[in-house]
């Protein structure tokens, strides 16, 4: 019976490995995802924007998130980082109400 399962298990496995992979950057290794969410609630207004780096273009910010030049990334200057990239975006985005 166990035998059996595992002969199952072996295609579902290799097939959602495999589509992992396929998914992982589907405009390619040297793109980048902007995915920019609005959220209208009962009392606020929220914007949730997520950029995606592939391979490529993520070799290019390490020089810039890595602020003391000691060669390791702190979670402090990922943070910080973010922060700035999200500041940088902001003007662009103009939400209005009833007018």
């Amino acid at each position: 019976m166990l035998d059996r399962f595992r002969r199952a298990a072996l295609p579902v496995c290799l097939l959602i490995a495999s589509a992992e992979a396929v998914f992982a950057h589907p405009m390619g290794n040297d793109s980048i995802s902007h995915i920019n969410i609005l959220w209208i609630l009962p009392d606020r207004i929220e914007f949730d924007s997520y950029l995606d780096f592939a391979e490529g273009p993520s070799l290019n910010f390490p020089d810039e998130i890595d602020t003391n030049g000691n060669g390791d990334e702190t979670l402090e200057e990922r943070r910080a980082w973010l922060k700035a990239k999200g500041d940088e975006v902001l003007p662009f985005f103009r939400v209005t109400i009833d007018g």
